[in-house]
């Protein structure tokens, strides 16, 4: 029996070398997700075009780099930092497989590159390293885990009430079924709407079909930005895996005038995913055209700064207490 248990823990401590070298999504490819959802609005009104379980939690995967770089990008904004500031790259992140990938980086990398990076090839380290420096930034701490409560409170500020997030990549902190939190592809929409109506270089960004950072290519994990044959543009967004979610992908997405986003969950690989979400795209465009809004309804800009000092009651209130 001992022999058996040596072989067991043998052929565990090899796979899960190989799922760090091979990444996650090339090593959960026979996973199968556990629902289809998607919600699409029109990117002008807000109008519902079309939904399937759109209010049903999911796993964000790296989708959650949305918030993620919309954080850093309002404090760039703000003035609390710059593109061009230097970031150490956190060193205690996610896999090495990124790290492998990111060999033309390693010391520190400038805030715009690292945005790049994260934005552009989903890598989870930088995002992680972005994260850090973002909270710094804001005076919220020095970890990926202070800086997730920032996530939270912006997303509760954006109407995404049905979201939690847990970490700044999207990545399952387990290579199997993942933990609490998550989201849904209503609120992952309501995200990618609040970025195309306030804040259009991050827009920009995220519809990059290739770039070269330090001498090394990036190319966006999108595949509707690289498929010529489609009939659309004014492409931009985030995708995201894992086994739970699937192959998903949240996109704002043009056809002539019109203007829809689009989360989508549950594809069973990349090409699937795109099919689906181009056919949801055809079910969409075909819904007669929203009436334009009287008025446009604002998220206001949130300064997740903490206040430098808190007075605490010298007696607070019964069931209430102040922390010190």
């Amino acid at each position: 029996m001992a022999v058996f248990r040596s072989i067991e823990q043998t052929f565990r401590a090899a796979t899960l070398a190989l799922i760090t070298l091979w990444g996650v999504e090339s090593a959960e490819a026979q996973c199968v997700a556990e629902r289809e959802s998607y919600f699409v609005m029109d990117a002008l009104s807000g109008q519902v075009l079309l939904e399937k379980d759109a209010g049903v939690r999911v796993q964000p995967a790296s989708m959650t780099k949305l918030m993620t770089l919309l954080l850093a990008q309002e404090a760039v904004d703000q003035g609390l930092m710059s593109v061009d500031d230097r970031l150490v790259i956190a060193s205690n992140t996610s896999l090495r497989a990124d790290m492998e990938r990111l060999s033309g980086w390693r010391g520190s990398v400038r805030l715009g590159d690292a945005m790049k990076g994260a934005a552009i090839s989903s890598y989870n380290d930088l995002a992680a390293t972005i994260a850090e420096y973002t909270a710094k930034a804001y005076k919220a701490g020095r970890t990926e885990i202070e800086f997730v409560t920032l996530m939270n409170r912006r997303a509760q500020e954006l109407g995404m009430g049905d979201t939690q997030f847990y970490n700044a990549s999207g990545l399952p902190k387990r290579l199997v079924r993942v933990q609490a939190g998550g989201s849904t592809t209503r609120d992952l929409a309501l995200l990618l709407k609040y970025i195309s109506d306030h804040h259009p270089a991050l827009a920009a960004l995220l519809g990059t079909k290739e770039d070269k950072v330090r001498g090394q290519s990036l190319k966006n994990t999108n595949t509707l930005l690289h498929n010529v044959s489609l009939a659309y543009q004014n492409i931009f967004g985030k995708t995201g895996y894992t086994c739970d979610a699937g192959y998903a992908l949240t996109a704002h997405v043009q056809q002539g005038e019109r203007r829809v986003i689009a989360s989508y969950v549950g594809g069973k690989n990349a090409q699937e995913r795109e099919k689906a979400f181009v056919a949801i795209l055809d079910q969409a465009f075909a819904v007669p055209v929203p009436k334009k809004p009287e008025g446009e309804a604002r998220i206001h800009q949130a300064d997740l700064r903490e206040p430098e000092e808190i007075v605490c009651p010298a007696e607070a209130p019964d069931g209430l207490e102040c922390v010190r």
